[in-house]
């Protein structure tokens, strides 16, 4: 069973806000939202077992695109954060409220983005932007021959998958990484983004509970929802092929 507790805001109060105080509060859920959606979409990505090695493998492929999106997501994140408006309130107005758990969050984010440029290498070069063509060609070079260069083409294009395509980006992508081996470059994205998505979590949950009691005191945990037949963690997945093409309602 899952426990929700309801909390409901009176858009006219928002609205009042100072504009930039409506945005932080704001877009501190857009980006938790965005942030458990692709991590939630690669968990059930990279857990579906297949009796087809072929299905499993283009699940595996999948699941590097879902992770890119979130590298560029993090990134995106920052970019926002730092932005002068949202370090002003930050550091002037809710840093010194916060619980110290989200004060150290706050330090470990600035190290993290910078002493490293690497999501942001992601996010400019392969996740939300197309690389260039020497990028493609270098990327290309270090695809390992052994690999399957195979086009995988059904009459959907949502059971189709051009996996050779997706390699390259793979491939290039964790090049960024900079270390001596793949399996390294793979380890080291991930290592950082999980600790970025961890204090990300930290920071902006404690955000908004404190621009919450700052501007809306009145506002106390209303309906208490219980979610039943829930599917366990382990038990979903996503599967890659599926009978009938998905299409827009």
């Amino acid at each position: 069973m899952i426990s929700l507790n309801r909390f409901t805001i009176d858009k006219h109060k928002l609205m009042a806000l100072d504009r930039e105080e409506q945005a932080l509060l704001i877009l501190s859920g857009h980006a938790l939202n965005l942030l458990g959606i692709w991590i939630n979409l690669a968990n059930l990505s990279a857990h579906h077992q297949s009796p087809s090695a072929l299905e499993d493998k283009l699940c595996a492929a999948r699941t590097h695109i879902i992770l890119r999106t979130l590298y560029g997501s993090l990134a995106e994140t920052w970019e926002w954060l730092k932005r002068p408006a949202s370090q002003q309130l930050i550091g002037q107005k809710y840093l010194d409220r916060m619980p110290e758990e989200a004060r150290l969050a706050w330090a470990e984010l600035k190290r993290s983005f910078g002493s490293s440029g690497m999501l942001h290498a992601l996010r400019n070069n392969f996740a939300f932007h197309y690389p260039k063509s020497d990028q493609i060609e270098a990327a290309v070079k270090g695809v390992p021959d052994a690999e399957d260069w195979s086009w995988y083409a059904a009459k959907e294009n949502t059971n189709s998958f051009y996996l050779s395509c997706e390699l390259v980006i793979g491939y290039g992508a964790l090049g960024m990484a900079d270390k001596p081996t793949d399996l390294e470059n793979l380890n080291h994205v991930l290592q950082v983004a999980i600790k970025v998505v961890n204090d990300l979590n930290t920071f902006l949950g404690c955000l908004m509970a404190t621009s919450m009691r700052a501007h809306f005191p009145e506002v106390q945990p209303g309906e208490h929802i219980r979610v039943h037949g829930a599917p366990a963690a382990a038990s979903f997945t996503l599967p890659f092929f599926l009978d009938e093409e998905l299409v827009p309602a």
